[in-house]
């Protein structure tokens, strides 16, 4: 995205933190998991990741600005946390750390209405999870009021992310109403044939 005003998405993140508390539930993080944050923005939902991952834990906070990463640096200096490793990387084609074990678990949360290949950026965040991690996406609702967020008309129907989730092979556990104006998807990467690499 550009000519972002980061201050203020922080803040409208910010905002939004009693709508993420499902979603963090979904995620079902343990202190020591490696979660990935997708189209991180500003960072407000990657450092309540930091938090229920705790300081062996790992998130991964992924966007294509450097601006919002740096917004998210100063975040992190002014708190004293050291467990967020900003990468810089488009959504389809991001990759973790070289030398990185696959990540635990992906949030993937209002950004895939900003995204040039949103079923790319489904396919590599379902690349990126280990077999039965669990993958939560959440989205603007096209038949929502829309007194936040986005124009409807550049909402992105769950029936549509649901078809791309399925395409990258990622099992759908659940699709709710989360907010008059959020939908929430649940999805988890199918666990290894016996015999094969994870």
């Amino acid at each position: 995205m550009r000519d972002v005003d980061w201050d203020r998405m922080y803040l409208r993140q910010a905002q939004r933190a009693a709508d993420i508390a499902p979603w963090l539930r979904q995620l079902d993080l343990r202190p020591g998991d490696r979660c990935i944050d997708m189209g991180c923005g500003p960072g407000y939902f990657s450092l309540l990741l930091a938090a229920e991952v705790g300081a062996a834990g790992r998130v991964y906070a992924i966007d294509d600005s450097a601006t919002a990463l740096d917004r998210l640096a100063r975040e992190q200096s002014a708190r004293g946390v050291a467990n967020i490793c900003r990468i810089r990387a488009d959504g389809a084609a991001a990759q973790l750390p070289v030398g990185d074990a696959p990540a635990d678990a992906a949030l993937v949360a209002m950004m895939l209405h900003h995204a040039e290949d949103p079923a790319g950026v489904l396919g590599n965040v379902a690349r990126l999870v280990r077999p039965m991690g669990r993958v939560v996406v959440a989205e603007f609702r096209p038949d929502a009021p829309g007194a936040v967020g986005p124009a409807l008309a550049r909402r992105l129907a769950p029936e549509a992310v649901r078809a791309w989730c399925e395409a990258a092979g990622l099992e759908i556990i659940l699709l709710e109403r989360g907010t008059p104006e959020h939908y929430l998807l649940v999805c988890r990467r199918p666990a290894a044939p016996a015999g094969s690499p994870s």
